[in-house]
Protein backbone atom coordinates (compact mmCIF):
# COMPACT_ATOMS: atom_id res chain seq x y z
CA UNK A 1 0.00 0.00 0.00
CA UNK A 2 1.46 3.69 -1.07
CA UNK A 3 0.88 5.58 1.56
CA UNK A 4 4.25 7.95 1.09
CA UNK A 5 5.35 8.92 4.89
CA UNK A 6 3.15 8.23 7.68
CA UNK A 7 3.48 9.12 11.32
CA UNK A 8 1.98 8.62 14.79
CA UNK A 9 -0.15 11.85 14.20
CA UNK A 10 -0.44 11.99 10.59
CA UNK A 11 0.42 10.77 7.20
CA UNK A 12 1.43 12.09 3.42
CA UNK A 13 -0.32 9.76 1.00
CA UNK A 14 1.85 9.04 -1.72
CA UNK A 15 0.63 11.52 -5.01
CA UNK A 16 -0.85 10.05 -7.63
CA UNK A 17 -2.10 11.17 -11.39
CA UNK A 18 -4.36 9.64 -13.83
CA UNK A 19 -6.03 10.06 -17.21
CA UNK A 20 -9.86 10.83 -17.05
CA UNK A 21 -12.61 10.83 -20.06
CA UNK A 22 -16.20 11.94 -18.92
CA UNK A 23 -18.89 11.95 -21.39
CA UNK A 24 -21.72 13.27 -19.37
CA UNK A 25 -22.02 16.76 -17.24
CA UNK A 26 -22.43 14.20 -14.37
CA UNK A 27 -19.35 13.34 -12.04
CA UNK A 28 -17.72 10.42 -12.08
CA UNK A 29 -15.33 9.30 -9.29
CA UNK A 30 -11.65 7.62 -9.75
CA UNK A 31 -10.07 7.21 -6.58
CA UNK A 32 -6.44 8.34 -6.04
CA UNK A 33 -5.21 7.06 -2.97
CA UNK A 34 -5.00 3.73 -1.35
CA UNK A 35 -7.64 2.34 1.23
CA UNK A 36 -6.22 4.27 4.79
CA UNK A 37 -7.66 3.85 8.28
CA UNK A 38 -10.49 5.85 9.00
CA UNK A 39 -10.00 5.68 12.46
CA UNK A 40 -8.59 9.24 14.18
CA UNK A 41 -8.61 10.39 10.63
CA UNK A 42 -10.27 13.82 11.64
CA UNK A 43 -8.70 16.46 9.22
CA UNK A 44 -7.89 16.08 5.55
CA UNK A 45 -6.48 18.82 3.32
CA UNK A 46 -5.95 18.05 -0.39
CA UNK A 47 -3.83 19.50 -3.25
CA UNK A 48 -4.77 18.59 -6.79
CA UNK A 49 -4.35 19.90 -10.87
CA UNK A 50 -5.69 19.15 -13.95
CA UNK A 51 -3.01 18.93 -16.20
CA UNK A 52 -3.61 19.27 -20.44
CA UNK A 53 -7.22 19.28 -19.53
CA UNK A 54 -10.23 19.69 -22.08
CA UNK A 55 -13.82 20.78 -21.21
CA UNK A 56 -12.92 18.76 -18.00
CA UNK A 57 -14.54 19.84 -14.40
CA UNK A 58 -12.68 17.95 -11.07
CA UNK A 59 -13.64 18.30 -7.17
CA UNK A 60 -11.77 16.51 -4.56
CA UNK A 61 -14.00 14.09 -3.01
CA UNK A 62 -13.44 11.08 -0.80
CA UNK A 63 -15.30 7.44 -0.23
CA UNK A 64 -15.68 5.15 2.93
CA UNK A 65 -16.12 1.61 3.63
CA UNK A 66 -17.89 0.50 6.79
CA UNK A 67 -16.42 -2.78 6.55
CA UNK A 68 -15.51 -4.04 3.22
CA UNK A 69 -13.55 -2.00 0.58
CA UNK A 70 -15.80 -3.83 -2.21
CA UNK A 71 -18.80 -2.50 -0.30
CA UNK A 72 -17.75 1.19 -0.67
CA UNK A 73 -20.34 4.32 0.27
CA UNK A 74 -21.01 6.92 -1.98
CA UNK A 75 -18.12 9.14 -2.96
CA UNK A 76 -18.79 12.44 -1.20
CA UNK A 77 -17.07 16.36 -2.50
CA UNK A 78 -14.67 18.05 -0.34
CA UNK A 79 -15.74 21.68 -0.27
CA UNK A 80 -17.34 23.46 -3.15
CA UNK A 81 -13.95 24.19 -5.38
CA UNK A 82 -13.92 22.89 -8.14
CA UNK A 83 -11.09 23.38 -11.38
CA UNK A 84 -12.60 23.78 -14.89
CA UNK A 85 -8.73 24.78 -16.37
CA UNK A 86 -4.86 23.76 -15.91
CA UNK A 87 -4.49 24.39 -12.74
CA UNK A 88 -4.17 23.83 -9.48
CA UNK A 89 -5.97 24.32 -6.19
CA UNK A 90 -5.83 23.39 -2.42
CA UNK A 91 -8.43 22.91 0.24
CA UNK A 92 -8.44 24.40 3.90
CA UNK A 93 -8.68 21.90 6.33
CA UNK A 94 -11.48 19.58 5.96
CA UNK A 95 -13.23 18.37 9.13
CA UNK A 96 -13.45 14.39 8.29
CA UNK A 97 -14.88 13.43 12.05
CA UNK A 98 -18.65 13.17 10.88
CA UNK A 99 -17.15 11.15 7.37
CA UNK A 100 -15.35 8.31 9.60
CA UNK A 101 -17.48 8.26 12.62
CA UNK A 102 -19.00 4.63 11.91
CA UNK A 103 -16.33 3.73 9.12
CA UNK A 104 -13.51 1.52 9.15
CA UNK A 105 -11.73 2.63 5.81
CA UNK A 106 -11.53 5.67 3.82
CA UNK A 107 -9.72 6.93 0.39
CA UNK A 108 -9.42 9.86 -1.00
CA UNK A 109 -9.68 10.86 -5.45
CA UNK A 110 -11.80 13.48 -7.52
CA UNK A 111 -14.82 13.72 -8.92
CA UNK A 112 -14.73 14.42 -12.29
CA UNK A 113 -17.09 15.30 -15.03
CA UNK A 114 -17.49 17.46 -18.81
CA UNK A 115 -17.71 20.91 -18.27
CA UNK A 116 -20.30 21.17 -20.87
CA UNK A 117 -21.78 18.92 -23.66
CA UNK A 118 -20.58 14.68 -24.17
CA UNK A 119 -17.22 15.23 -23.72
CA UNK A 120 -13.99 16.39 -21.10
CA UNK A 121 -11.04 14.70 -20.99
CA UNK A 122 -7.24 15.31 -18.94
CA UNK A 123 -4.88 14.12 -16.56
CA UNK A 124 -5.73 14.79 -12.49
CA UNK A 125 -2.90 15.02 -9.83
CA UNK A 126 -3.58 14.50 -6.46
CA UNK A 127 -1.69 14.52 -2.79
CA UNK A 128 -3.57 14.06 0.30
CA UNK A 129 -2.85 14.92 4.23
CA UNK A 130 -4.28 13.91 7.07
CA UNK A 131 -3.68 13.87 10.81
CA UNK A 132 -4.14 10.63 11.70
CA UNK A 133 -4.01 9.23 14.99
CA UNK A 134 -5.28 5.39 14.86
CA UNK A 135 -3.79 2.44 14.17
CA UNK A 136 -5.17 -1.27 13.67
CA UNK A 137 -4.37 -3.67 16.01
CA UNK A 138 -6.59 -6.54 14.94
CA UNK A 139 -7.36 -7.22 11.33
CA UNK A 140 -10.23 -10.04 9.95
CA UNK A 141 -9.53 -12.28 12.96
CA UNK A 142 -12.12 -14.80 12.27
CA UNK A 143 -14.01 -16.46 15.61
CA UNK A 144 -16.41 -19.70 15.31
CA UNK A 145 -18.03 -19.20 18.39
CA UNK A 146 -20.66 -21.24 20.41
CA UNK A 147 -22.90 -21.21 23.53
CA UNK A 148 -24.78 -23.12 25.29
CA UNK A 149 -26.61 -20.83 27.76
CA UNK A 150 -27.87 -17.62 28.50
CA UNK A 151 -24.46 -16.73 30.53
CA UNK A 152 -22.07 -14.31 28.72
CA UNK A 153 -18.98 -15.89 28.14
CA UNK A 154 -15.92 -13.86 26.41
CA UNK A 155 -13.40 -14.31 23.45
CA UNK A 156 -10.51 -11.97 23.27
CA UNK A 157 -9.61 -10.36 19.74
CA UNK A 158 -6.40 -8.13 20.65
CA UNK A 159 -3.44 -9.00 22.62
CA UNK A 160 -2.70 -6.31 25.84
CA UNK A 161 -1.67 -3.03 25.02
CA UNK A 162 -0.60 -0.41 26.98
CA UNK A 163 -4.13 1.66 27.96
CA UNK A 164 -2.24 5.01 27.03
CA UNK A 165 -2.06 3.74 23.24
CA UNK A 166 -6.00 3.29 23.48
CA UNK A 167 -8.03 6.54 24.48
CA UNK A 168 -10.57 4.89 21.95
CA UNK A 169 -11.37 1.96 20.21
CA UNK A 170 -13.54 0.62 16.77
CA UNK A 171 -14.50 -2.30 15.63
CA UNK A 172 -15.34 -3.51 12.50
CA UNK A 173 -17.56 -6.70 12.70
CA UNK A 174 -18.38 -9.29 9.90
CA UNK A 175 -21.52 -11.52 11.16
CA UNK A 176 -22.13 -13.69 8.11
CA UNK A 177 -23.76 -16.68 10.28
CA UNK A 178 -25.24 -17.16 13.87
CA UNK A 179 -28.42 -19.68 15.17
CA UNK A 180 -29.24 -18.38 18.35
CA UNK A 181 -25.99 -16.03 19.17
CA UNK A 182 -25.83 -12.90 20.18
CA UNK A 183 -22.55 -10.71 20.55
CA UNK A 184 -20.75 -7.26 21.22
CA UNK A 185 -17.51 -5.86 22.58
CA UNK A 186 -16.26 -5.42 25.35
CA UNK A 187 -12.67 -4.17 26.71
CA UNK A 188 -10.67 -5.67 30.05
CA UNK A 189 -8.06 -4.00 31.64
CA UNK A 190 -5.10 -4.65 34.19
CA UNK A 191 -3.18 -1.79 36.89
CA UNK A 192 0.14 -3.20 36.67
CA UNK A 193 0.93 -6.10 34.90
CA UNK A 194 -1.24 -7.85 31.98
CA UNK A 195 -3.37 -10.85 33.56
CA UNK A 196 -2.39 -10.34 36.86
CA UNK A 197 -4.73 -7.99 38.35
CA UNK A 198 -7.38 -8.13 35.55
CA UNK A 199 -10.67 -6.60 35.82
CA UNK A 200 -13.81 -8.47 34.51
CA UNK A 201 -14.44 -7.98 31.24
CA UNK A 202 -16.85 -4.84 30.61
CA UNK A 203 -19.32 -3.64 28.31
CA UNK A 204 -19.84 -0.45 29.74
CA UNK A 205 -20.78 2.51 26.98
CA UNK A 206 -19.84 -0.38 24.56
CA UNK A 207 -22.47 -0.65 22.40
CA UNK A 208 -26.02 -2.71 22.01
CA UNK A 209 -25.98 -6.45 21.36
CA UNK A 210 -25.67 -7.30 17.45
CA UNK A 211 -28.64 -9.84 17.21
CA UNK A 212 -28.17 -9.89 13.76
CA UNK A 213 -26.59 -11.36 10.56
CA UNK A 214 -24.62 -8.40 8.66
CA UNK A 215 -21.71 -6.19 8.42
CA UNK A 216 -21.25 -3.52 11.42
CA UNK A 217 -18.53 -0.91 12.07
CA UNK A 218 -19.19 0.87 15.89
CA UNK A 219 -18.46 4.25 16.22
CA UNK A 220 -15.35 4.96 18.14
CA UNK A 221 -15.78 3.54 21.89
CA UNK A 222 -16.57 3.79 24.55
CA UNK A 223 -19.01 6.46 23.58
CA UNK A 224 -18.85 8.50 27.17
CA UNK A 225 -16.22 8.51 29.47
CA UNK A 226 -12.52 7.46 29.55
CA UNK A 227 -12.42 3.80 31.43
CA UNK A 228 -8.89 2.92 30.04
CA UNK A 229 -7.36 6.06 31.75
CA UNK A 230 -6.16 5.13 35.03
CA UNK A 231 -5.14 1.48 33.70
CA UNK A 232 -1.47 0.51 32.43
CA UNK A 233 -2.97 -2.35 30.20
CA UNK A 234 -6.11 -3.24 27.92
CA UNK A 235 -7.41 -5.36 25.77
CA UNK A 236 -10.53 -5.85 23.65
CA UNK A 237 -12.88 -8.98 22.60
CA UNK A 238 -16.09 -10.19 21.84
CA UNK A 239 -18.54 -11.27 24.01
CA UNK A 240 -21.18 -13.57 23.36
CA UNK A 241 -24.41 -15.35 24.86
CA UNK A 242 -26.97 -17.46 23.58
CA UNK A 243 -30.20 -16.05 22.99
CA UNK A 244 -32.49 -19.24 24.07
CA UNK A 245 -31.64 -21.86 26.98
CA UNK A 246 -29.86 -23.71 24.75
CA UNK A 247 -27.14 -23.88 22.38
CA UNK A 248 -26.05 -20.89 20.21
CA UNK A 249 -23.25 -20.76 17.57
CA UNK A 250 -22.26 -18.23 14.91
CA UNK A 251 -19.00 -17.12 12.85
CA UNK A 252 -17.82 -13.33 13.65
CA UNK A 253 -15.33 -11.66 11.47
CA UNK A 254 -13.60 -8.68 13.69
CA UNK A 255 -11.17 -6.22 12.98
CA UNK A 256 -10.29 -3.80 15.89
CA UNK A 257 -8.90 -0.46 15.39
CA UNK A 258 -7.52 2.51 18.41
CA UNK A 259 -6.89 5.57 18.66
CA UNK A 260 -4.46 7.32 20.54
CA UNK A 261 -6.11 10.82 21.31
Amino acid sequence: MAKGLENACGAILAPRQAQVTAFTTANSFIPLTDWVLATGVDTAKVVWRNVGSTTLTTQPAYQTAAVRTDMPDYPQAMGATTLTTNTEAITSNVSMSSATGAKFWIRFGVLYKATSGTFGTGNVWMQVTLDAWGQIVTREASLQLAAETTTSEFQAVTPWMPAIFADKVKFALAFPQRTNLYIRPVFQTSTTLPGKDSSNWDSTNMGSEIVTTGETCTVELPSVGTPFAAKMWVRFGIQYRSSIAGRAEGNVIVSVAVRTV
